[in-house]
């Protein structure tokens, strides 16, 4: 069943992906957007797989691969849009990436992901680093 009030993180990830794919047209980079698959339930066998291939816990779930001045790329951790709280490696790989010159937003649903996108790409995103 959807919660139509507070969908699942995985929902509304969805969402923006689809806008931005929908969207690219528009802008081009909107189509760049991608999934850093770090989270999920796996088998024992699967994550040690998937460590070995690079899976690190806490990084955030969408990247725009886009330099935008001042910064290298934005990067968007996925909440629902009520509930979820960030894990103690969520907050360093935040800090990490911030101090790396990236921009990174924590987004509480599609709208304030895609609003992020929107004013990263326009230059008018501001980050505390």
């Amino acid at each position: 069943m959807i919660d139509i009030i507070n969908p699942t993180e995985d929902q509304e990830q969805a969402t923006v992906i689809d806008w931005a794919n929908r969207t690219s047209g528009i802008d081009p980079r909107r189509g760049l957007l991608l999934h850093v698959p770090n989270g999920g339930a796996r088998s024992p066998a699967t994550g040690a797989r998937m460590r070995r291939l690079g899976v690190r816990p806490g990084v955030p779930d969408l990247l725009l691969p886009v330099a935008v001045l001042p910064y290298h790329a934005l990067w968007i951790e996925m909440k629902r849009r009520r509930g979820g709280a960030l894990s103690p490696e969520q907050r360093a790989w935040i800090g990490a990436l911030r101090y790396e010159g990236c921009a990174v937003v924590v987004a509480r649903g599609a709208e304030e992901a895609i609003e992020a996108i929107e004013l990263y790409l326009a230059g008018r995103l501001v980050c505390l680093r």
